[in-house]
């Protein structure tokens, strides 16, 4: 690693962490982004739940799920300044070039989930690859839980 990673990065992603996302394709990273991040991701997600965009879906209405509040979003960094934040100034971008090696992060993709308490509805793991359009090694998804 370069010496501009700052060193909380640096302790989290260690040679032997990076051969495991390397090797398995995914890790999970305990308190490497602040909980100042955290908070401001979870106002935007305040802001998204009262204004959700055009490709809004609540999942627990949708497919007849009762109880419980099963509700998903993407596409909405543009139009919610605390994702927009988030992902321009949180540790995120540095976490996914540390990880692929790349020398410049863009943003593809963002979605938010938000499963209440007790909802059966599941969000299975899945591969997304599959369906995007990209060619390469260098993609990394990060999965944020708020709480």
């Amino acid at each position: 690693m370069g010496g501009d990673v700052s060193p909380l990065i640096a302790e989290a992603l260690t040679q032997e962490r990076l051969r495991e996302y390397r090797t398995n394709g995914a890790i999970c990273l305990k308190g490497v982004i602040e909980s100042s991040w955290l908070e401001l991701l979870s106002k935007g997600v305040e802001r998204n739940l009262a204004h959700p965009g055009s490709q809004s879906r609540i999942y627990t209405r949708d497919r007849g799920d009762k109880p419980g509040f099963f509700f998903g979003d993407v596409a909405r960094w543009r139009e919610i300044d605390e994702y927009r934040r988030f992902i321009f100034h949180s540790p995120a971008a540095e976490i996914a070039a540390v990880l692929t090696g790349a020398s410049a992060i863009n943003i593809y993709f963002d979605g938010v989930f938000v499963r209440g308490a007790n909802t059966p509805s599941r969000t299975p793991w899945h591969q997304d690859v599959p369906y995007w359009p990209i060619d390469g090694d260098q993609l990394c998804s990060i999965w944020i839980p708020l709480d």
